[in-house]
């Protein structure tokens, strides 16, 4: 038995994942034919910044009634300057390859 309960909630979750799973094989298509010949170290820089400027104004309203502690802001940054773009880095040049 599952602990969590079968409801919408868990059920558009799941959708959310399967949808998140197709868009990265997309991707990975989309990537190998129109960025072909570009450095993956550029591709994995335009990427990040893209998706940066496009989250950093959402995530304002995302914020709760308090503002977060400095080690959650900088586990954060930590996680998104070091973890997310090694791990860029690494997938463009698997797809460049």
């Amino acid at each position: 038995l599952s602990p969590l309960p079968l409801n919408n909630r868990t059920i558009l979750a799941g959708l959310e994942a399967l949808l998140a799973s197709c868009s990265y094989a997309f991707a990975v298509v989309y990537a190998r034919t129109r960025f072909k010949g570009i450095a993956p170290l550029h591709v994995a820089v335009g990427q990040l910044c893209g998706s940066s400027l496009i989250l950093t104004p959402i995530s304002f309203f995302a914020i709760r009634d308090e503002f977060p502690s400095i080690i959650v802001i900088v586990s954060v940054v930590a996680l998104a300057v070091i973890c997310t773009s090694l791990a860029y880095l690494i997938y463009v040049r698997l797809v460049a390859n």
